[in-house]
């Protein structure tokens, strides 16, 4: 009930003072890390293992979105594997028992050496609300917008200041459409 109250007083206040306040309910920031330990691919790169972190926040009322992460070579000599792999990186959200997800592309650095080194330079970039969360990953193809549904506008700004976000994964979708999940 209580947060019931916050919302009420955060909306009469925005409404009072005549300012924008999409996004001040939800407790930002979101963050965290996954790991995956298993060996799998991305195209004809073998992973040992995985580490990825993530952080959604509010900036003046825009989303910023961070993801950054770090490898190991199931081959140590092809330490370099994945940067020459087409893939794209998705952060899973689930919003009232419902999955979308936010594509990486344009903010992830250089792509790390699989040393279990960080990458470079990852950008925290506002996305455009019309194209901060895909509805499905059912037919998306690395590097194509084609045939990529979102949210709308009004349906993103109203997910990204519901307070009920919660981080489940980061998928990783390669060029022949395999995904795999780090939790």
């Amino acid at each position: 009930m209580r947060s019931k109250h916050l919302f009420t007083l955060v909306f009469v206040t925005c409404i009072l003072s005549s300012m924008f306040c999409y996004g001040q309910v939800t407790s930002f920031p979101l963050e965290g890390e996954f790991h995956n330990y298993a060996t799998f691919s991305v195209g004809s790169c073998s992973v040992s293992n995985m580490t990825v972190k993530y952080k959604l926040n509010t900036v003046a009322n825009e989303p910023s979105v961070l993801l950054n992460f770090k490898w190991e070579a199931y081959e140590t000599a092809d330490d370099n594997c994945l940067s020459r792999e087409q893939f794209e990186m998705f952060i899973e959200v689930g919003i009232d028992g419902k999955s979308v997800y936010i594509p990486a592309t344009g903010i992830l650095g250089t792509t790390p050496r699989g040393n279990n080194d960080w990458g470079y330079n990852p950008f925290v970039v506002p996305p455009d609300w019309d194209k901060l969360f895909l509805i499905s990953l059912r037919g998306v193809k690395v590097g194509n917008s084609a045939g990529r549904v979102y949210v709308s506008n009004d349906m993103a700004r109203t997910y990204w200041s519901s307070g009920n976000m919660k981080v489940n994964s980061v998928i990783l979708l390669d060029k022949l459409g395999n995904k795999k999940a780090i939790q």
